[in-house]
């Protein structure tokens, strides 16, 4: 049934059925409906196109409606082209009732322009159902879709309006060139929303609902090319039960909220894959995880305070910086300086590397939970590392800390402790500190020596409760004082140096070694000082333990400068061997009560300020001199001794003891 004639001029056509094709034309605007070609093609040429009844045809066929001047009204009735495909052509619009119990039914549908126009379409019918569609639009595309849809080539290309598809899921495997302008993509079922490699989505902003799946839009691949990717502006409101992974070729900002349900709930892993930098605008990402990449020297910052993301790990070239509210974990994270902000309990699952690329504007890594569990690396080597638990305790389980300063703040307790006192390699590599305000305990083990320039304390002027510093190759220099309650230093291979004064309560162990003590040590309570060194040991400033006992143990020499000892009781070995200087030397104003025991393979002198009580043992080495002396009363109790040499091998040496009055009720030879 052809009535295609140029000079027709009818304006309606209906109850037309035939076994063929139907081809009509007219001058006039045309209505049209109830028409059936059970052939291969149904064509309507009009100046504009309105239907008030169904349009059908053959399997596989094509119906086509072409507007020249005006635009198509579809209505509600159905247009049907069951295995085939549907074109539309249209000057001005192409609308559909929205409401409709009909829709467009075919394979594939075409939509394009019939001359130079302004061509928008607005699909909405509830009954569509095409399985593809292709468009090229002066204006802008809305389809809804009631089965899954493609997009197919040449692809979807508008001009001053937007894209808007939606269907049980979505297929991109064509290009949706919409620059400047919002393309929204929704899947309303489980197949979620798909890229295939070629299919570019161009846009100033995308917004992405698949409330039953997840959004792939990756159809770059892995492609560094940037004609490859995406090109959005702004990733706008995303609702994703699933996971979302979009690849883009240019800077992306993240402008509305990210969710599982739009509202709280968090969605799967959010992965973006940028060629530029990363920021958040507005809208808070609440995902179970997020992946960030960028390329050159951007970064990544999502850091509005309303994001809820559970992981988080990032390779950029500037900085990576994320806030969330509640606990989170983070993997391999690599930037030229990172910080993480968590409300709630931070956990270290990946290296952290600061690579330090935007040094000195941005370096370092800052942590900062409610508590902080270190399970792998920190490497920022030459940078700053901050670490701060607001209402918990720092940890570590694994990996290792390299900075070139170290701050750490804790409300609890703060442990960096990674290895056995036997490893020389993998543990924490720490140059200094920066700021220290921890509440519980400090324990620090480091591999090369350690710089303490700052004052480690609780913060408030509060100590500590325990501070534990070890360097397994290096020494620990000690300039910045500890306010702690007990003190624990180890340098096995290396030397302690304190020239500046350290006061505790509760204790202070040092072993190193070689021990130099420029400034004082104090401890004021319980626990007393103990001095450990295979080497020598070097007093310039005041040892105080009043009540308490002195120990000092050392493998070479034991000198004492400036300051004295306030202790009740002294347990000092020196056992160098070598010239009569070597041995025990402790000429200041010393105010020891008792002598505990005291022992040197070369000569030993003490000179004390008040009273003395030699209750243990005294021993000096071969030909040597023992030299005690005080302003007080000395005393050889009965369970002490005081020997010079080894009378028995004719290696006697001399016994000098010096005091106010000397009492003698033990062994002296």
């Amino acid at each position: 049934f052809i009535l295609d004639d140029a000079g027709n001029a009818f304006g309606a056509a209906g109850a037309i059925e035939s076994a063929g094709i139907v081809s009509l034309r007219t001058t006039l605007p045309l209505t049209a409906g109830g028409i059936t070609a059970s052939g291969n093609a149904l064509a309507l040429v009009a100046p504009s196109v309105t239907l008030d009844g169904a349009l059908g045809v053959g399997a596989s066929g094509a119906l086509i409606i072409t507007a020249g001047t005006g635009g198509i009204d579809l209505g509600e009735p159905a247009a049907t082209a069951a295995g085939g495909s549907i074109e539309l052509n249209a000057a001005t619009a192409i609308v559909q009732t929205a409401a409709g119990a009909g829709g467009l039914i075919g394979d594939t549908l075409r939509l394009a322009p019939s001359a130079l126009s302004v061509l928008a379409a607005d699909l909405r019918g509830a009954g569509n159902a095409v399985g593809a569609v292709r468009a090229n639009l002066p204006g802008g595309l809305t389809l809804h879709n009631g089965g899954a849809l493609r997009v197919v080539g040449p692809g979807i290309t508008v001009g001053t309006g937007d894209v808007t598809l939606r269907a049980t899921s979505l297929a991109v495997e064509a290009p949706i060139l919409a620059a400047g302008r919002t393309v929204t993509l929704t899947a309303t079922g489980a197949g979620g929303i798909t890229q295939a490699a070629g299919s570019r989505i161009t846009a100033g902003t995308l917004l992405l609902s698949a409330t039953s799946g997840s959004v792939t839009l990756n159809g770059g691949s892995d492609s560094p090319v940037a004609s490859d990717r995406n090109l959005i502006g702004t990733l706008g409101a995303a609702t994703v039960s699933g996971d979302l992974t979009l690849m883009n070729a240019g800077a992306l900002v993240v402008g509305g909220p990210i969710s599982a349900d739009g509202a709280t709930a968090r969605m799967g892993t959010l992965t973006l894959d940028v060629l530029g930098a990363i920021t958040q605008g507005a809208g808070a990402i609440r995902a179970a995880g997020v992946v960030a990449r960028t390329n050159g020297l951007n970064g990544a910052t999502l850091a509005l305070a309303g994001n809820d993301i559970g992981a988080f790990s990032a390779a950029v070239g500037g900085v990576a910086t994320l806030v969330t509210f509640g606990a989170v974990n983070l993997g391999g994270i690599n930037a030229a300086a990172v910080s993480v902000t968590a409300g709630g309990a931070l956990t270290v699952a990946g290296t952290l590397t600061a690579t330090g690329a935007l040094s000195p504007f941005a370096q370092g890594i800052a942590l900062r939970g409610t508590s902080i569990l270190l399970g792998a690396n920190l490497d920022a080597p030459a940078q700053t590392v901050q670490l701060t638990a607001t209402s918990g305790a720092i940890t570590q389980t694994a990996g290792r800390v390299q900075a070139g300063t170290l701050g750490l703040s804790a409300t609890g307790s703060a442990t960096l402790d990674n290895g056995d006192a036997m490893l020389t390699s993998g543990l924490n590599e720490i140059g200094g500190f920066s700021a220290v305000t921890v509440a519980g305990d400090l324990v620090v083990r480091n591999q090369g020596t350690l710089s303490v320039g700052v004052l480690l304390s609780a913060g408030g002027g509060l100590p500590s409760a325990s501070t534990t510093l070890h360097s397994q190759t290096g020494g620990i220099f000690l300039s910045g004082g500890i306010l702690t309650n007990a003190l624990t230093l180890t340098a096995p291979n290396g030397t302690v140096f304190l020239p500046g004064t350290v006061s505790t309560a509760d204790g202070i162990v040092i072993s190193a070694q070689t021990i130099t003590l420029g400034g004082g040590l104090t401890n004021t309570t319980a626990g007393g000082v103990q001095l450990t060194s295979p080497g020598g040991i070097s007093l310039s400033g005041a040892v105080s333990a009043a009540g308490q006992r002195v120990t000092i143990l050392s493998g070479g020499t034991v000198t004492q400068g400036s300051g004295g000892i306030t202790a009740a009781e002294l347990v000092v070995r020196g056992v160098a061997a070598g010239t009569a200087a070597a041995g025990i030397a402790l000429g200041a104003d010393n105010a020891v009560d008792s002598i505990v025991e005291m022992r040197s393979a070369g000569d030993l002198r003490l000179r004390n300020a008040v009273a003395l009580s030699v209750d243990g043992v005294v021993v000096a080495g071969p030909d040597s001199l023992v030299r005690l002396e005080t302003t007080g009363v000395l005393t050889v109790a009965s369970t002490g001794s005081v020997t010079a040499g080894d009378p028995l091998l004719s290696q006697a040496g001399r016994v000098s003891l010096w005091g106010y009055g000397v009492t003698l009720n033990g062994d002296v030879r």
